[in-house]
């Protein structure tokens, strides 16, 4: 299994093979400016998610990578979660959609 902690770039063959018709999979990155709430994204097809670190958010590769961009709605003075409490949000979120579509 690739680990792609710390890579500003994603694998090079990776995504696009996946991409292409070998494994039907969604790819959604997070960021605080993404253009549709967590809340609102279909997430129970098969789904690779970004999360950008806390300082600087996602790479330009990392976001053209994607397709589509969510946010986490955020209220207060905090603008952003930390990664891994964002992951959290998001991977509960999915599991949420996910078992609400089983019934």
């Amino acid at each position: 299994m690739q680990r792609c902690r710390g890579r500003r770039t994603p694998p090079r063959h990776g995504i696009a093979r996946v991409r292409v018709g070998q494994v039907p999979l969604k790819v959604l990155g997070t960021d605080e400016d993404g253009d549709v709430e967590i809340t609102d994204a279909d997430l129970c097809e098969p789904t690779l998610f970004v999360i950008g670190d806390e300082t600087t958010g996602l790479s330009a590769g990392w976001r053209e990578a994607c397709g589509a961009l969510v946010r986490i709605p955020m209220t207060g003075m905090a603008s952003s979660l930390n990664a891994a409490s964002a992951a959290t949000v998001v991977l509960y979120g999915a599991a949420r959609q996910r078992r609400a579509q089983v019934g």
